[in-house]
């Protein structure tokens, strides 16, 4: 998928007479307007990978097993800064449970783009602060097809590995060129095997186990276009005719744009693409198996993908849960993101409190986080700050009838309430962790003696 995108910025000007071929997506004002400085501004494209057998065969085994319905079976940001010639690729797991936008409920994230591709634009906006300026999906059929323009992708793989559900056979080990079929079905596989000893052993990390995999392939794929002469103009043309005829992008990704992002990055190196996913941990909701983005740990990795503003808040380190303590209609929800835009961590989703009647906008505060939750009720005006038993970490905000809005900076002088109790629990540190991506899950290794 992202060969997909950065083919497009190789074309240079064999592309501009094919863009008529790429299909086009209208998503309304859901996009982010473009860079005010130009095409040097950085931009995030949202590229999609459907889960549509649309175009295949009835009998083709990827319909093996495969629920009705569309769903966006990869969901990556690509984040390019023409500036730096720089390119970070960003992989939200399909399972992630999150609020829908334009619903009053949550669900995996994979379902949002059934009510549309703007539907998934907003979501990532609301729940990750991120803005998308483009969009680009593929379905089943297009990406086989892009892997047979570039005559399959070389992998290397230490043991024998196979996934029952998505198709994977690889019985052997050694360099293996994966074609259309046998591609789809590693960048596809959740139910990983891997045979050691003559045992095979199944990859527990499912869908983030995936995520790196998928990472992996596409460094790969990026090399062998390049290996195939993917910056020779008869080959280029060759492999645009498929890019062109496999993808759809958002009606507002200008030709001119295209090129400007061509005479950028033709000279890209697939080394030096970052690649980077968000921590999320397994939980179960209404008895189904969901992840749960950790999102405090997030936020170096998701202020890579925001602005200016949302990388320097100094409360960028006060992780806060929201409910609605007053019974108005939208409340928490108001709260959650006025809390949100003055740069709080803001956990996904807002819920009820334990009753309505609040006359106060309550702040609970846990574990000697006391000087966070004053700082949280600094910026809402007639909150009272209180410590409580029942507040399992972090900062809670309970709405009350007197409730008027989340102000965009702190008071100087915060009307607190607060209760003598101390604590003998260890004070918590307000310094800022950046996680450094750690590999999950079973990835196949080339070593370095090793050329495929």
């Amino acid at each position: 998928m992202v060969l997909t995108c950065l083919l497009m910025a190789s074309g240079i000007y064999y592309l501009f007479s094919k863009a008529s071929a790429i299909g086009r997506v209208e998503l309304g004002s859901s996009l982010a307007a473009p860079p005010s400085g130009g095409s040097n501004e950085p931009q995030n494209f949202l590229v999609i990978g459907l889960d549509s057998a649309e175009g295949l065969d009835p009998n083709d085994p990827v319909n093996i097993g495969r629920p009705g319905g569309i769903r966006s079976d990869t969901i990556m940001i690509l984040r390019i800064d023409p500036s730096s010639e720089k390119a970070s690729i960003l992989s939200l797991p399909r399972d992630l449970y999150v609020p829908i936008a334009g619903t009053s409920g949550s669900s995996r994230i994979n379902e949002a783009i059934q009510g549309g591709p703007q539907r998934l634009v907003e979501t990532i906006r609301n729940d990750f602060g991120i803005a998308i300026t483009h969009y680009l999906e593929i379905d089943f059929h297009g990406f086989r097809d892009l892997v047979g323009a570039i005559d399959g992708v070389p992998v290397y793989f230490p043991e024998p590995v196979r996934d029952l559900h998505s198709g994977l056979d690889v019985p052997t080990a050694g360099c293996i060129t994966l074609d259309g079929v046998q591609a789809l079905a590693f960048a596809r596989a959740r139910a990983y095997e891997v045979n050691r000893n003559g045992r095979w052993q199944t990859d527990p990390t499912g869908d983030l186990g995936r995520i790196e995999r998928q990472q992996l392939f596409i460094r790969k794929v990026l090399q062998r276009a390049i290996d195939r002469g993917a910056r020779n103009p008869a080959v280029l043309n060759e492999l645009i005719n498929a890019v062109t005829g496999a993808i759809h992008a958002d009606s507002t990704l200008t030709n001119r744009e295209m090129i400007d992002l061509a005479l950028r990055f033709k000279d890209f190196n697939p080394s030096t693409l970052d690649t980077l996913s968000v921590p999320a941990s397994p939980i179960t909701v209404h008895g189904a198996s969901v992840l749960k983005l950790d999102k405090l740990a997030s936020e170096p990795i998701l202020n890579q993908f925001r602005d200016v503003q949302s990388q320097v808040s100094p409360n960028g380190s006060i992780l806060v849960s929201v409910q609605n303590g007053s019974g108005v209609p939208g409340q928490a929800q108001q709260a959650a993101a006025g809390l949100t835009k003055a740069g709080f961590v803001v956990e996904t989703g807002t819920a009820d409190a334990d009753h309505f009647g609040y006359a106060f906008t309550t702040v609970y505060w846990a574990s000697n986080l006391k000087d966070r939750a004053e700082t949280v009720a600094s910026y809402i005006p007639g909150a009272v700050v209180v410590p409580s038993l029942f507040v399992p970490s972090g900062v809670l905000v309970v709405t009350g009838e007197n409730y008027q809005g989340v102000l965009d900076q702190s008071m100087a002088n915060p009307s607190t309430t607060t209760s003598s109790t101390t604590s003998t629990l260890p004070a918590a540190s307000s310094t800022t962790t950046t996680m450094t991506p750690t590999t999950l899950g079973a990835v196949p290794e080339t070593p370095q003696d090793v050329h495929c």
